[in-house]
This record gives C-alpha cells, sequence and structure tokens, in this order.
C-alpha cells in the first residue's frame, strides 16, 4: 500500500477551509441568540405576572376582610342580626367566615384554606398582633382561629385578621417560594376599629 503524501498535505488545507467556511457563516445567528434569551426573558415575564397576581389576590383578601369586618363594627355579629340571626358559637363565626369569603373570587377555596380570627379589646394600645402561623411554620388550624374569636360588644375595639392560605401553583420541586413549610404563600390582612354603641 502506498502513502500518498499529495493527499496527506491537502488535508490540512481542507479542514482549515471548512472551518474557516464554518466560522464565517452567519445564517441562523438570529435563531441562536434568540435561544440564548429565551429562558431568561421567559423567566422574568412569568415573574412578573406571578407578582401581578399575587397583588391582586391580597388586595382581595384585603377587601373582604374590611367589607365583612363592618359587621362586627356596627354589631350585627354580636346582636344576632341579619344572615347573624339565630346563630351561636361555631356556627356564628362559621357564618362570619363565610360573609368573608363569599366576597372572594372563589368562595369554596377561601373557606377551605381561610382562616378568621377576630380579638376584642378596651383601647387600641392593649390589642396584641395576630399570629396565622403555628408552631411547625404551617397556617393555623380552624379551631385554634376560633378559639381566637371574640367579637367583643359595644364600644370596644375589634381587630379582624384573615389568614389565607394560596396555593399558587401548587408546590414546586426544589422551590420553597411561599411563606408556610408546604410551599404555600400566607396572605395576612387584618382591620381594627371601635365598635359602635349600638346598646
Amino acid at each position: 500500500m502506498r502513502f500518498d503524501r499529495s493527499k496527506a498535505a491537502s488535508q490540512p488545507f481542507q479542514l482549515t477551509s471548512t472551518v474557516r467556511r464554518f466560522r464565517d457563516d452567519e445564517q441562523g445567528t438570529t435563531a441562536v441568540e434568540f435561544g440564548l434569551i429565551a429562558l431568561p426573558f421567559t423567566a422574568v415575564l412569568v415573574g412578573m405576572m406571578m407578582v401581578c397576581v399575587y397583588y391582586f389576590k391580597t388586595l382581595e383578601v384585603e377587601n373582604a376582610v374590611y367589607q365583612s369586618a363592618r359587621d362586627l363594627r356596627v354589631g350585627n355579629l354580636q346582636q344576632g342580626l341579619g344572615a347573624y340571626n339565630g346563630l351561636s358559637g361555631d356556627a356564628l363565626k362559621s357564618a362570619f367566615k363565610q360573609s368573608m369569603c363569599n366576597r372572594m373570587s372563589n368562595p369554596a377555596d377561601c373557606f377551605a384554606n381561610m382562616r378568621v380570627m377576630v380579638q376584642s379589646r378596651s383601647d387600641f394600645s392593649s390589642v396584641t398582633e395576630p399570629n396565622c402561623k403555628d408552631g411547625a411554620g404551617n397556617i393555623i388550624s380552624n379551631a385554634t382561629a376560633n378559639a381566637n374569636f371574640s367579637a367583643g360588644g359595644a364600644s370596644s375595639v375589634v381587630v379582624v385578621t384573615g389568614c389565607y392560605n394560596w396555593d399558587f401553583g401548587g408546590p414546586m420541586p426544589f422551590l420553597n417560594v411561599g411563606a408556610t413549610t408546604s410551599g404555600a404563600y400566607l396572605i395576612q390582612a387584618s382591620y381594627a376599629a371601635r365598635t359602635e354603641p349600638y346598646n
């Protein structure tokens, strides 16, 4: 078998020529550039949409707490008027929670994931900060919330707190973005007012 020197000598030239042609070929550069920025751009876009939805849900919870607190402020709940007629104990607390959730876009989800606490005091300085989480870092149970429900009477200071456990998009693997150990967002809204002298 003869070794062809001329063929061997031409191979580096051919290789260099191929590399040069590949280097000078600019077809598809736009696709490559778009591929490089597509993932960060999509992540920023989805992140902005998540922030917008989160603020919308926060405003929705705040509005529901504010609107339903009027029943306490004017004494409808304490006197058993309107929707609270003939109710007492846990049924009364459940009716107040339902009135709050009726002001949300998804009342059924709200009723399952909302915790409502009401504290009554003689003045604003004695109000304690409500805590929506238990010792394990999750939202408190309905039983705990009901135990912290005291509507008070006329001319007393009441603080209504709504704790909403919001599973936005469900749990994500390796990413705990919520305020609870389960990864859910904890949205808390409070409203404080002195009740009217309805007696």
